[in-house]
């Protein structure tokens, strides 16, 4: 019966499953690159890089908080 019911919630069935590990490889790729960038000097690359982690993953805290410590660096409030 539970099996019954996984299925007909979706859970077994479920295509966010495929697109959110999809997303979190791009993200995690964005987060190294822009963490080169920002090593290598390159602000202007890494701001980029964190606002394109920002429109895949919008609730993503830290991509705001990098973003933001790069602004601030920059002092381009």
């Amino acid at each position: 019966m539970c099996g019954i019911v996984l299925l007909m919630t979706g859970v077994f069935s479920s295509p966010k499953i495929g697109a959110q590990a999809d997303s979190d490889s791009r993200v995690q790729a964005l987060y190294a690159q822009a963490k080169s960038a920002e090593a290598n000097g390159d602000s202007a690359a890494a701001i980029a890089k964190y606002q394109a982690m920002i429109a895949i993953a919008p609730r993503l805290a830290s991509a705001y908080n990098n973003l933001g410590l790069l602004y601030f660096k920059n002092r381009d409030y």
